[in-house]
């Protein structure tokens, strides 16, 4: 509500409710998502404690293993970005679409235009598929490679 009318006046609908839905997630990162981290962090740190007291060679397995585990991640940071953004484009761009669709069925059906407006609806829900396709396979590709080096540091530990 703070926000200069400009900014309502250049945003679509579904992009606004698509920014609402984010805080969501944005929640879902700060509650559960750095709780996890905070309790990996500890686990790695007493894990590497314990190791480092017992064995010094096992606990340089497990410190170049989770460096790698680690860099792995790090290194698909800047493709789940960009499939992020694309992700909310497409997510935006097919609320609008549903609301227009929904809120103009009486004129779309007195204009006979029902074909057109099908047809840009799965133009935009092909758009949205490819984007969760591609966060589909990167999502694979990332959790493939770690779950390969964390089984390897495994082994050897």
């Amino acid at each position: 509500m703070k926000l200069p009318m400009k900014f309502f006046d250049t945003k679509l609908m579904g992009d606004l409710l698509q920014r609402i839905e984010d805080h969501r997630r944005v929640e879902q990162f700060l509650t559960s998502s750095s709780l996890s981290l905070l309790f990996s962090f500890f686990t790695f740190l007493v894990f590497g404690i314990v190791l480092a007291v017992y064995n010094l060679p096992i606990f340089a397995v497990f410190l170049i293993g989770t460096a790698l585990y680690a860099g792995w991640i790090i290194l698909f940071l800047k493709k789940r970005r960009q499939l992020d953004y694309k992700y909310f484009e497409q997510a935006g761009r097919n609320r609008n679409v549903t609301y227009q669709l929904i809120g103009g069925m009486q004129e779309i059906k007195l204009q006979g235009c029902e074909q057109r407006k099908r047809w840009e609806w799965e133009d935009v829900q092909a758009d949205l598929f490819k984007v969760n396709l591609q966060s589909l396979n990167l999502q694979q590709v990332q959790q493939a490679g770690s779950i390969t080096i964390n089984e390897v540091k495994n082994i050897l530990i």
